[in-house]
């Protein structure tokens, strides 16, 4: 059949194939039997929800036009043309055309305000942005609306060492710079994209580096000129694995990356530019490496050279004659900057006949020093072209003779001949004109007529001609050689159908405000999406009787009844050896489960923009996962998944596990990592190889509520993280994977003797032992009371989760009112101890008293069958269904199984459903006007 998906590469073929349930259990579970009512929903309109697919042809309107927002524009025209003439095809043909309509492209500005001198970490660093756009001709600072078509042409991350923001900048939040910095990038659009990053103080690199890891990778032009190792090793990381890259230049730090790099270029069709910040100079251990001896390295496929000199590895093309000569005519058409860039001014030669060549067409000159060169004049400027060869390679270099040049008396002839005229063009014949003036000569006072603005980092004045249709606009643009002097250039150009270039039109525009009251309803839709539950709520009460806030009440309403939040549980699957490793991608497996309140089941990946996450797995493993559920899937949906917002604020915290992740996948694992919202409430983490994010992420993390580590080593990494847990109201539970006892040293370091350490502020403490540091609740006698009631009220299996089965006693005496109430005894090893049993099942309560801990054990002393279990079923059956045993509504009981026959050998009469983790079934009663028997299992 006919797909939309054939408009895309067969790497964007994707389907989702019929799922089923899939259980697997342990050899002993817990079994509930408990009397409930029938819900209001049925019982099967859920039961395989997961069966359904998803028919990509015939997706809401919403869902594709969420999806357009990730797809180049080539993709959108090829939607658009393929689909005109299929109805069933029409929301992808609208929503194309809204795509192509409204695309823009983002110039994005980001920095951090740092200290000169100060070299200390900035905890909460302030950061500054500026966003312009451009679509076509039309160009103007971004208001922070229609995110859905905004896309990223470049990013420049840098500092400022001023004590405030910029003033053509704004200040923003870390959460807006990683929201903003995350939108997609259009490498595959016809303009390149590029990263590009200034000179970034170390106390400021963690900040900036927080930014590049949830950039999209997929930049075709990367410049660093931060000597920071972090952004190094960030830049070599991306090199290394980016397809899209086609240019980069960077400061180098270390010299063991150089080799590698040039390597890399040798292997692909990237161009690289680097400067070495290192003391020693290492060209000739670089050309004895690659067998060079001239300091000029040929591409094996590619018509270019590196040139290795003392501190600069750069790229240059290869030029003929006719080649150099045509650098030459372009340069004398009037962009008289264009050798100013140190891509441009160096070519290599490729033959010795080529220099011949030249000089016989153009002559020779010599310089002060004695050295010959090619000389030639700019016809519209004061410009000299000088060209010098050396070796192999030819430089270009451009000087000025501007002694004696009043820039008023200059600019004003330019500007009486061109108004003298009709407009169209300047003296010549030209429509553009530069020229060069010195640093000395910028200080005389200007006509009155220039008023100077600033766009774009650029500075230029407007004179409009008589003739309304024309303009004259005069630039000073900033190059290389800013320190010496200004090259200006004068254009003419045309007025647009509303008025003269966009940035004349929107010189005041970054001085308007933004009326969140008036926000179109898209916007408020979007915004909303990365608001908690509790705002929508306070949004939807105070937007009630305010007529202007409508679009807020709205889609806040829409909001609160479609948030759902999804179980994510992904599987990296690992290579055995490093051959394999080699072999082959990663491959990833992904399950996606959504929950909103008693509505459970597979997320079909529609309504992304009401998904939140509750909780995320992320493990490895050497084989596909058996669960049908999970589906193989490529890391840039996996990565669009996991970058959804985290319920940190909601009633559901945020959860993430992390299992274990070997070394072979260690970098997708990172990756993974770094592009989720650093939200989570909870995090769990039993891999070695990522451990280094998590210490980073729990110094910064506010959000955090509880912190499970079974990988961390050091004494030191122990003593930070019980630090923090001292200063935070986060929860701590750390496995000390040492090869030596460091509790004596932990116990040192905080000054306790008893192996108890309680926290400042709560009612809590934490208890060091040899091999984990965990915390533990304080609790009186009427809290240990409670613990026992409840779990006598029928939750026989409450007390096998680790967290509450140990808890610390506010005093001795709090002991002692225990004991008075349900007695004590002694075990065979002489520890205090208070038993008792449970009401519904054969389980036994042991509370056994250790020093100020108090540790909760069941136990159970009948091990029962299937058919001890179906007996009890039997007899709720045979009387009026209203009760179970005894006059009970709920009982436990434990089953030690022999086999893994659970639920493959279940009863005829069991029908397993997998919901919150947990397998259950339902029983109706022979007398249906009674209740039904539910059943459920936990692990």
């Amino acid at each position: 059949m006919y797909s939309v998906f054939s408009c895309f590469s067969e790497a964007r073929k994707r389907r989702f194939a019929p799922q089923t349930i899939d259980y697997s259990y342990g050899l002993k579970a817990i079994l509930g039997a408990s009397v409930d009512e029938f819900p209001k929903e049925s019982i099967s309109e859920d039961a395989d929800f997961s069966s359904k697919t998803l028919d990509m042809d015939h997706l809401p309107f919403d869902l594709v036009d969420h999806l357009l927002h990730f797809l180049p524009l080539a993709d959108l025209e090829t939607i658009e043309e393929e689909v005109a003439d299929r109805p069933e095809l029409q929301n992808w043909k609208a929503a194309a055309e809204v795509h192509l309509e409204e695309r823009f492209f983002l110039r994005i500005r980001i920095g951090v305000l740092a200290k000169k001198d100060d070299d200390e970490k900035v905890q909460d660093a302030q950061l500054y942005a500026m966003y312009e756009f451009h679509r076509g001709k039309v160009e103007g600072i971004w208001d922070l609306k229609k995110w859905r078509y905004a896309w990223i042409s470049n990013i420049h991350l840098g500092c400022s060492f001023s004590h405030s923001v910029p003033e053509d900048c704004t200040a923003i939040d870390l959460q807006q710079a990683l929201q903003i910095a995350s939108l997609p990038v259009c490498s595959l659009e016809k303009k390149f994209c590029s990263l590009e990053i200034g000179g970034i103080p170390s106390s400021v690199a963690h900040v900036v580096q927080k930014i590049l890891n949830v950039t999209q990778k997929t930049f075709t032009e990367v410049e660093n000129y931060a000597s920071d190792e972090i952004i190094e090793n960030f830049l070599v990381d991306y090199v290394f694995q980016e397809k899209f890259l086609k240019y980069v230049t960077t400061d180098l730090v270390c010299a063991d990356t150089t080799i590698a790099l040039i390597e890399k270029w040798m292997n692909s069709d990237m161009s690289l530019h680097a400067h070495f910040n290192i003391p020693e100079d290492i060209t000739e251990e670089l050309m004895d490496a690659f067998g060079i001896k001239d300091g000029v390295l040929a591409h094996p496929s590619r018509p270019c050279s590196l040139r290795i000199d003392e501190m600069v590895i750069e790229e240059h093309h290869h030029r003929d004659a006719a080649g150099v000569e045509s650098l030459i005519a372009y340069w004398k058409k009037g962009v008289g900057d264009l050798f100013m860039d140190s891509d441009s001014n160096i070519a290599v030669l490729e033959s010795e006949d080529d220099w011949e060549k030249l000089v016989e067409k153009y002559g020779l000159s010599k310089t002060d020093d004695g050295s010959s060169v090619i000389t030639t004049t700019h016809p519209s400027c004061t410009g000299t072209l000088s060209l010098r060869k050396e070796g192999r390679c030819l430089f270009c270099s451009v000087s000025y003779e501007t002694e004696g040049i009043h820039i008023t008396d200059f600019l004003s002839l330019i500007i009486v001949q061109w108004t003298a005229g009709d407009g169209k063009y300047l003296e010549n014949g030209k429509k553009q004109m530069e020229f060069f003036l010195h640093t000395g000569v910028l200080d005389v006072e200007l006509p009155d007529c220039f008023l100077w603005v600033k766009f774009r980092e650029i500075e230029y004045t407007f004179l409009a001609h008589s003739n309304d249709r024309i303009g004259l606009k005069i630039q000073k643009v900033f190059s290389r050689l800013y320190d010496v002097g200004v090259l200006f250039r004068v254009s003419v150009i045309e007025r647009y159908p509303d008025g003269f270039g966009p940035e004349l039109q929107d010189t005041d525009f970054s001085a308007k405000t933004l009326d969140m009251d008036q926000l179109p309803v898209d916007l408020v839709d979007h915004l909303l999406h990365f608001l908690p539950l509790t705002d929508l709520k306070t949004i939807k009460e105070e937007a009630a009787d305010r007529p202007e806030l409508q679009n807020w009440k709205a889609a806040a309403e829409v909001h609160l009844e479609e948030r759902f939040f999804l179980r994510i549980d992904i599987d990296v699957l690992a290579k055995k050896d490093e051959q394999e490793a080699q072999d082959g991608s990663t491959q990833f497996y992904i399950k996606c489960k959504f929950h909103r309140g008693k509505v459970k089941g597979i997320w079909d990946r529609k309504k992304w923009r009401y998904s939140w996450i509750s909780s995320i797995r992320l493990s490895s493993s050497f084989s596909r996962p058996k669960r049908e559920q999970n589906t193989a899937t490529g890391l840039e949906e996996v990565l669009r998944i996991v970058s959804l917002p985290v319920a940190a604020l909601e009633e559901i915290t945020g959860s993430l596990d992390v299992g274990w992740i070997p070394p072979s996948v260690a970098d997708s694992a990172l990756r993974i990592l770094g592009a989720m919202q650093k939200t989570f409430g909870e995090i769990m983490n039993s891999a070695e190889y990522v451990q280094d994010f998590f210490r980073s992420y729990m110094a910064q993390e506010t959000f955090l509520k509880s912190f499970y580590s079974e990988v961390d080593s050091s004494i030191e990494a122990a003593i930070t993280f019980v630090d923090k847990w001292l200063h935070s109201n986060m929860s701590l539970r750390m496995a000390l994977n040492s090869f030596e006892d460091i509790s004596y040293e932990l116990m040192a370091e905080f000054e306790t003797e008893d192996e108890i350490l309680a926290h400042p502020s709560r009612s809590c403490s934490l208890r060091i032992g040899e091999r984990h540091v965990e915390e533990y609740a304080h609790e009186d006698a009427a809290g240990v009371e409670s613990v026992i009631t409840d779990w006598k009220a029928g939750d026989g299996n409450l007390l096998l989760i680790s967290e509450s089965n140990i808890v610390v006693l506010e005093s001795e005496d709090e002991w002692k009112k225990v004991v008075e109430k349900y007695g004590q005894s002694k075990t065979a090893d002489e520890v205090d101890t208070i038993s008792t049993k449970h009401p519904s099942c054969t389980g036994v309560l042991t509370l056994n008293k250790d020093g100020r801990c108090l540790y909760f054990y069941v136990s159970y002393e009948v091990t029962v069958n299937m058919d001890d279990f179906e007996s009890v079923i039997d007899r709720w059956k045979a009387g009026n269904g209203t009760y179970l045993a005894n006059g009970r509504k709920k009982m436990e009981v434990l089953i030690d199984l022999e086999h893994e026959w659970f639920p493959d050998f279940a009863p005829d009469w069991l029908l397993w459903l997998d919901k919150d983790e947990i397998a259950y079934s339902f029983i109706a009663h022979p007398n249906r006007n009674v209740d039904r028997l539910s059943g459920s299992s936990g692990c």
